[in-house]
């Protein structure tokens, strides 16, 4: 995704352009002002791994995301209250009687023609399908009404970073840019985001897509985590220390500087040589 699409759906969003979130099983609907009198729409579709599709109906082909896709997830993430819980076609469904279903799909057909376009292209191929099962062997059908709604909200919050958390998690940091940005493999930008957040969660997010690309970076982060809550003795946090240093280790080998992190870490053992519940998990480092 081009920095500008990134850009300019910030802009978007914050000038409130997202006029409509719809979300129905796994699939994401969104409508989107922009420069025409019709706004856009804007479809995504996840799965267990994430976001398996994305599109507007926008001209935009230039690869990547359009504005209106980032506008539309950057809403979803700061603002998960305005995402409209509406049922499946599948829940909608169940439950009609054949006489029912028929006086629906007819009621389509006479209000938009290119429901019998598409009916015309459907049938045969369900009569073709029914033809070729063995009637001899053929078991009765029974249709799946239950759905897994469990599962279903933790595909789609797997997309959308956990739509319940974020509801509570409103602050100063950019936590939706952030994700979005790292998403898009946009790094740097992420890095220059993220910098000067007190969001121990966030930090080690970006940290963690950064040590391959920017392992300088990742350890001057890392040991400005960790380095005040040893220096502080703040015994109930050492574990988290640890864990930063951890990581300030591996880009250092990333960097092919094992011996200074070995020079650096020797006297950080020594400094705190007295911290006895530090210590061990000091020297545990030298592994």
């Amino acid at each position: 995704m081009p920095r500008q699409s990134f850009r300019r759906g910030q802009e978007y969003y914050q000038d409130s352009a997202v006029i409509s979130l719809v979300r129905r099983g796994s699939v994401l609907q969104a409508e989107v002002e922009g420069s025409q009198p019709e706004p856009y729409q804007v479809r995504l579709v996840a799965d267990a791994a994430g976001i398996t599709e994305a599109s507007c109906d926008c001209p935009y082909d230039w690869g990547g995301w359009c504005k209106h896709i980032v506008a539309t997830l950057l809403a979803c993430i700061d603002e998960p209250e305005s995402v409209e819980e509406r049922p499946t076609v599948e829940e909608m469904l169940t439950g009609l009687d054949r006489e029912q279903l028929l006086r629906l799909l007819l009621r389509l057909a006479n209000s938009d023609p290119s429901v019998a376009d598409i009916l015309d292209g459907e049938i045969p191929l369900l009569a073709s399908n029914s033809a070729e099962t063995p009637t001899s062997t053929a078991q009765p059908h029974t249709r799946r009404t239950a759905l897994d709604t469990g599962s279903i909200r933790h595909h789609v919050r797997a997309i959308l970073h956990s739509l319940d958390h974020l509801r509570k998690a409103k602050s100063h940091y950019p936590r939706g840019q952030v994700e979005v940005l790292l998403h898009e493999g946009l790094v740097a930008d992420a890095i220059d985001a993220v910098d000067g957040s007190s969001s121990y969660e966030l930090i080690e997010q970006v940290v963690d897509a950064a040590i391959e690309l920017n392992p300088e970076w990742v350890i001057r982060t890392c040991r400005r985590q960790a380095e005040p809550i040893i220096e502080g003795g703040k015994a109930q946090y050492y574990d988290h220390a640890v864990r930063w240093l951890a990581k300030a280790r591996d880009a250092y080998r990333i960097e092919s500087k094992q011996q200074e992190w070995h020079t650096y870490l020797e006297e950080m053992i020594n400094r705190h040589s007295r911290k006895y519940k530090l210590l061990p998990m000091l020297e545990a480092l030298r592994r």
